[in-house]
């Protein structure tokens, strides 16, 4: 199992619902504060004023429309839009009380009449009854080590070494599943996604990206707020960048998607698991066998096709040349910096630096993050193009112990912006096949063809 966001990144094959068809042609309208037509909503009450939240039946995602509506358009007469159809159930707020992670006391979605810790969620899950205050869903998600940690009788603590030797790093207090329906009996705002290759399915509960969406994931430094699926919406695209800021281009289907995210477990590095264990960056999960992929930072390939990743995580195409990459990893934007391997203690190697396509420049503690190399002089960083730079007034040496990252050079900077001496005593650069980088510790110089030697232990380059 990879993280939906690096399965994005790779190409994306699997959307969480799929809603198409022709629509009902209706302009967008905003009454209130609240969301506009046809836009993405998980509950009526996050609707303008004469909308509900209108969904497939099983589905905890839907849009905003009329109650009379079967389908719609963001756009007129569904120009320049994008539209939604097969609607059959409305998706809203459950009991006055309880304890969802949305705040609202009912299951969202759910009609019919509630028991006593839930309210009544009405005839179509609208506005329901009172309930009372214990409700569940608070604790999904949440660290434990044994079921009673969970504290709600409809979880169980999924151990970190619960699935054949695997699991979440620290455990996480979660339900069996077969589909999104089954987590909407756990909490208000949950989804269904696999937990292992073998089709073990639980529930994690929903996120927010962004400030907006603070405090998320329990704040726990090992789960990161990530993508679950995508809505289609049936615009065609090659690129995120054809897509609304708030969707994503399905490379699988080249469609745009509405994101949706959850709480993911991202182990950030061994330490996180269990004796014996080793964080597993491909899927985020600590597993009993030592992942065999290239190292982060280690130059690779991006695979085309249905070639496998060489890397313990997924390569990060270059901005220059998309053909060459650098091993990286999803990675949790946490309080205390911590993650890509580094547990807090002494130098390091790589680090939770870039925000993703999901937050962009609003990213927040809880979202998910890509790890970025560290370096001490441009040697050492593995793409050709790439330099070791640090705009951060020194802060990146502070937490890490480095003199920068890797990253190319913006327009208004020089080589004479980076770091292009290596210190006294520190290695060379990984050897690349393209011969841009230093190359094993071990040996006095670097090699003929690189285009930097490393200093001290720098060692031979690449072919």
């Amino acid at each position: 199992m990879r993280h939906g966001l690096s399965l994005f990144t790779l190409g994306i094959g699997w959307v969480l619902l799929a809603m198409g068809g022709g629509c009902t042609d209706e302009s967008p309208t905003k009454s209130d504060s609240g969301k506009n037509y046809c836009a993405a909503c998980s509950d009526t009450s996050e609707c303008s004023s004469g909308y509900v939240c209108r969904a497939q039946v099983g589905s905890t995602v839907g849009v905003c429309a009329k109650t009379t509506d079967t389908s719609c358009c963001d756009g007129p007469n569904g120009v320049g839009g994008r539209c939604h159809s097969d609607f059959n159930q409305n998706l809203g707020s459950g009991g006055s009380a309880g304890g969802g992670i949305l705040g609202s006391g009912g299951k969202a979605g759910r009609g019919g009449t509630g028991g006593t810790t839930t309210g009544s969620g009405g005839s179509s899950a609208g506005s329901g009854g009172t309930g009372n205050t214990t409700g569940t869903g608070s604790n999904l998600g949440r660290a434990c080590v044994k079921d009673t940690d969970c504290a709600d009788a409809k979880l169980t603590c999924v151990t970190n070494d619960a699935l054949d030797g695997d699991g979440p790093a620290k455990g996480i207090c979660s339900a069996a599943c077969t589909s999104n329906s089954d987590c909407l009996d756990v909490a208000d705002n949950a989804y269904c996604v696999p937990f292992s290759a073998d089709g073990d399915m639980h529930c994690v509960e929903g996120c927010t990206e962004g400030t907006a969406g603070v405090p998320k994931c329990h704040e726990r430094e090992e789960v990161a707020c990530s993508l679950v699926g995508v809505i289609p919406t049936g615009v065609a695209c090659t690129s995120s960048s054809d897509c609304n800021s708030d969707e994503l281009c399905d490379s699988g289907t080249s469609e745009c998607g509405t994101f949706v995210t959850g709480c993911l477990p991202t182990c950030g590095g061994d330490y996180d698991c269990g004796q014996n264990q080793f964080c597993d960056f491909a899927s985020g999960f600590c597993v009993a066998t030592k992942p065999t992929g290239l190292p982060l930072g280690s130059p690779c390939t991006p695979p085309t096709g249905t070639e496998t990743d060489a890397c313990d995580g997924f390569c990060l195409a270059g901005s220059s040349d998309p053909t060459k990459g650098t091993c990286s990893a999803l990675c949790t934007l946490n309080a205390n910096l911590t993650g890509c391997g580094w547990d807090g203690k002494g130098a390091a190697d790589n680090a939770c630096l870039f925000a993703t396509i999901l937050s962009g420049s609003d990213a927040a503690q809880g979202d998910v993050g890509i790890c970025g190399s560290l370096c001490d002089c441009n040697a050492q960083c593995a793409l050709k193009g790439e330099y070791c730079v640090d705009e951060s007034m020194g802060q990146v040496s502070s937490i890490w112990g480095r003199q920068g990252y890797c990253r190319p050079l913006q327009s208004a900077e020089t080589p004479a912006d980076s770091f292009s001496t290596c210190p006294a005593g520190s290695t060379g650069g990984t050897g690349g096949t393209s011969g841009n980088v230093g190359g094993d510790a071990g040996q006095s110089s670097g090699g003929t063809t690189n285009n930097e030697a490393g200093a001290g232990a720098g060692g031979q380059g690449g072919t």
